[in-house]
């Protein structure tokens, strides 16, 4: 008999549109003969908004599995108070909810992120015999570049004190980002854990094939960003290497605002007439395959030690080459699989690399990731998923 599944994920739900890893996840263990259920937060994190009991009600009717939507109070900045109360909100609402249930012979899916909920389940699994997975997807309080030394110390002493000895008290661990096992050694050293990156989902990319070959009439080069202009995306080195550049383009989508850097790379777009950077604004999530196959190249500015979401699967998917900058686990990726470009931020450096770049550089890269994007395919990372949850 396979194991009741409770899964806990926040910021994502069948609802939502950006990071759909869980939903999918959800859908495939359903379809696999699982018996689920699903928790999440009635407050959209990405647009800021909430969710109606309409749009709820609805979801039910379609989807295989009951979701539940937990009200939390809004919030607007990713760090603070109000944040922080409806991580708390969230958590003992799913805690509470859980508590009343038979939760024998059934296993917890919880990213690692909120710090919040960790605790809570600590709590529960002291109370009963559920086994608790942790999905390593961000790491609290290492992603936040805090540069003000006591708001960073306060918060690591806030992350803390939800995840010492309460990490360790779970069964499984998968993690997404290689990187990520240091923190995981660092609240539980003895622990096993499986990597399953984020993947793609194929069925949003299959129907639309890829180029097997860039176009070698045009010889224009067209680079695309999809994401947040935020503090960790450090867009402006590569905008000043190749500003005014008639051999290149580059386009940005995914940002209307919201993002710490957007109105700084607007300006500095304006001030300076730049005219082969066009910014798009928000695609929706079903139209991203087709939007990428107008470019020959992906974007990946990262200023983070860690670094590998969703945006390098979606490139990969459409078998576009990646130039990757930066430190961090895409690069190495990008290195190890010879599926692109690497670069630290500086001009010289990006400059020379762009000067190399040819079309037939692109199609020999375009044929590795043809030999290795299978392997990427959430259908098949879900497979070891299902391993873990019944090893």
């Amino acid at each position: 008999m396979n194991k009741k599944i409770y899964l806990i994920s926040q910021t994502e739900s069948h609802l939502t549109q950006r990071g759909k890893r869980h939903p999918d996840l959800a859908n495939f263990l359903c379809a696999n003969g699982y018996d689920l259920e699903y928790f999440s937060s009635n407050f959209y994190h990405a647009e800021k908004i909430h969710f109606t009991n309409e749009q709820l009600e609805e979801a039910n009717k379609t989807i295989g599995y009951k979701l539940h939507l937990i009200k939390t109070i809004s919030y607007f900045k990713n760090i603070g108070i109000r944040r922080i109360i409806s991580n708390i909100q969230f958590s003992i609402k799913v805690y509470k909810n859980l508590k009343k249930k038979n939760l024998d012979h059934s296993i917890i899916i919880v990213p690692s992120r909120p710090v919040e909920i960790t605790y809570f389940l600590s709590k529960l699994k002291k109370r009963t015999n559920v086994e608790v997975l942790l999905d390593i997807r961000d790491v609290w309080p290492d992603a936040f570049n805090i540069k003000n030394k006591f708001l960073k110390k306060g918060f690591e002493f806030y992350c803390n004190f939800f995840l010492k000895n309460k990490v360790n008290s779970f069964d499984k661990f998968i993690h997404t980002c290689p990187q990520f096992l240091d923190w995981l050694i660092r609240y539980s050293p003895d622990a096993k854990s499986l990597f399953i990156p984020l993947g793609y989902n194929s069925e949003r990319f299959q129907r639309l094939g890829s180029h097997s070959e860039s176009d070698l009439v045009n010889t224009k080069i067209n680079f695309v960003y999809i994401g947040l202009l935020q503090y960790q995306i450090d867009i402006l080195p590569f905008i000043k290497a190749m500003e005014k550049d008639v051999r290149f383009t580059l386009t940005l989508y995914g940002d209307n605002g919201e993002g710490e850097r957007y109105n700084q790379v607007i300006s500095y777009l304006a001030e300076n007439n730049i005219d082969n950077v066009f910014v798009k604004g928000k695609i929706q999530q079903d139209k991203v395959g087709e939007t990428l196959c107008s470019y020959d190249i992906g974007l990946m500015p990262m200023n983070a030690k860690f670094a590998f979401p969703n945006k390098v699967f979606d490139y990969l998917a459409m078998s576009l080459p990646i130039f990757s900058m930066g430190k961090h686990d895409t690069s190495s990726f990008v290195s190890e699989n010879k599926i692109g470009w690497v670069s630290s931020f500086e001009f010289d450096e990006i400059k020379t690399l762009l000067n190399q770049i040819s079309k037939n550089d692109i199609n020999k890269f375009k044929n590795e990731i043809a030999r290795i994007k299978t392997s990427y395919s959430r259908k098949k990372l879900y497979q070891l998923f299902i391993k873990k949850i019944k090893d």
